[in-house]
This record gives structure tokens, C-alpha cells and sequence, in this order.
């Protein structure tokens, strides 16, 4: 019975919506088309039993996501990407709701990597994290921002290619790097008592990369390895609890790295006052 309850809420919700979209006078041909198939007032038996409600039931759905990534960005500064970056958001809810994971991160991805380019391709963006590079995070600890932004392995020639990160501009950097990079310049406040939160830091920065392994999954022709495995084998079970997961990183990444300058003034003038401090192993 309750179940039976839900279903005949769900169609008096479309049928309103119906009624809606009828009343609009760009869809004049909707209503007419309505009235030719099943009269003037189609009844609620009547839609149910219509092999074209579920055609009709996505659109309404359509319109909402449409207008949901719309608002989503409404007040997004970046106007260049903001077109591409709501019609991913469109894709991104069109995959959700039908439960493809994989397409749902892929159309995620997109969207932080095309903040993430825009934002990386900026001369003082550049500039602030190379002088930052060779300095400590932490007054109490030894551990240098470059070896706490960029990925790198312990091992010899991972150590080389860490030195070739250190000595490339932001925008050549591998895509994790380039968001790393940003994330610590949004939220590094060494001229405050509480400088840095590493615990958020490491919560987005984890999260992110897991969007990114799933997004790899469209192009990748070889098995994952073992902490990719691990990655999958965490999340699998739980993608319903993902999809929602997921997208609110995608809300505090914009909030973080798009919805104020990256540096912020006071960073500038802190960096302009820092000393040179060449990263050394």
C-alpha cells in the first residue's frame, strides 16, 4: 500500500508538471500533442498507462537538472569555462541518476580539471608556489611544501622527477599536482596562528584523486595496481553514498580555489617579504 501511495504521488507530481510545461507558450506543441493522443484531461489511470511516460517524466527531469546546474553556477566568476562547465554538471546529474559511477566521475572530473587548467595557467599563481616550494609547512616540522604538494615515490628516479616538477610552471604539471598546487595556495595562511589545515587538505585532496582513478577507468587499458584496487575495492560497495559524497568535494573545491583570488592580497605581501629558499633534498 505505501508503495502503491509513493507511485501515485510521483504521477500527480508529473502531472502538475504537465500541466505546467502545457501552460507555456513555447510548448504550445506539447499540448496539442497531448490533446490529439489522449484528449483534452487525461486522467491519472490514463498517464500511467502511457507507453511515452517515462519519455516524458525524463524531460521534466531534464528541465530541473538543467535548471539546478544553472543555479549550481550561477554566481561562478570564471564566465569563460562557465557554459562548459554547466553542461557538464548536466551530464554529470544525467549519469547519477542512472547509475553509471564511471560516467558520473567522468563528468565530475571535467569540471575540476577545467577550473583547475584556467586557475593554473596565471603568472603570480606560478610565481607564489615556486618561492614557496623550498620552505617548511609546519615551524615544527622539516617537511618542505614541494615534498608535501607534489606526488612523488621513494625511490631514485621519482626523486629526479620531483626536482623536474619543482622546475615547471604550474600549468605542465601532472592534473593531481595542478590541483594540489592550488588547493594548499587557497589554504595556506602562514601570516595567521592557525595557518593550515592539513586534515581538510588531505580529506579533498584523497577525495579528488579518487574521482580521478574512476575517471581513468574510461581510458585505461591495463589491470589498476594495487592502491588503485584498493580505491575501488572502498568505494564500490557504497556508490550511492559517493555520488552525493563526491559532489559536495566539487562544491568545496569551487568554494576554496574559484570564489576568491589565488594568492589572496595578504598572501602576496606575505610572499613578497619571503625570503629566497631554494629546495634542497
Amino acid at each position: 500500500m505505501a508503495q502503491d501511495q509513493k507511485h501515485r504521488e510521483q504521477l500527480e507530481a508529473l502531472l502538475k508538471f504537465i500541466e505546467d510545461l502545457r501552460k507555456q507558450p513555447e510548448n504550445k506543441w506539447f499540448d496539442e500533442e497531448l490533446k490529439k493522443r489522449y484528449g483534452d484531461t487525461p486522467n491519472l489511470s490514463t498517464i500511467s498507462s502511457i507507453p511515452q511516460i517515462d519519455e516524458i517524466y525524463e524531460y521534466c527531469i531534464e528541465k530541473v537538472i538543467q535548471a539546478q546546474a544553472d543555479d549550481f553556477y550561477k554566481d561562478f566568476p570564471l564566465e569563460k569555462i562557465k557554459k562548459s562547465l554547466i553542461n557538464d554538471f548536466v551530464k554529470m546529474e544525467h549519469w547519477r541518476r542512472r547509475d553509471n559511477f564511471q560516467e558520473f566521475c567522468m563528468a565530475l572530473w571535467q569540471q575540476i580539471e577545467a577550473i583547475t587548467n584556467h586557475l593554473a595557467n596565471n603568472v603570480e599563481t606560478n610565481e607564489a608556489i615556486h618561492k614557496l616550494y623550498g620552505h617548511p609547512v609546519f615551524t615544527h616540522k622539516a617537511i618542505k611544501i614541494a615534498d608535501y604538494v607534489l606526488i612523488k615515490q621513494k625511490n631514485q628516479k621519482n626523486q629526479k622527477n620531483l626536482l623536474e616538477k619543482i622546475d615547471s610552471k604550474i600549468i605542465d604539471l601532472p592534473i593531481i599536482d595542478k590541483t594540489r598546487c592550488l588547493l594548499f595556495l587557497s589554504m595556506y595562511q602562514p601570516y595567521k596562528t592557525t595557518f593550515f589545515d592539513q586534515n581538510k587538505y588531505r580529506y579533498i585532496t584523497e577525495n579528488i584523486n579518487s574521482i580521478y582513478q574512476y575517471r581513468n577507468l574510461n581510458h585505461r587499458g591495463s589491470p589498476p595496481n594495487d592502491w588503485q584496487t584498493k580505491i575501488y575495492e572502498k568505494i564500490d560497495p557504497k556508490k550511492s553514498f559517493y555520488y552525493f559524497k563526491f559532489i559536495g568535494v566539487l562544491a568545496t573545491f569551487i568554494e576554496m580555489v574559484a570564489t576568491k583570488p589565488i594568492p589572496s592580497d595578504e598572501m602576496r605581501k606575505y610572499i613578497q617579504n619571503l625570503a629566497e629558499k631554494k629546495y634542497t633534498t
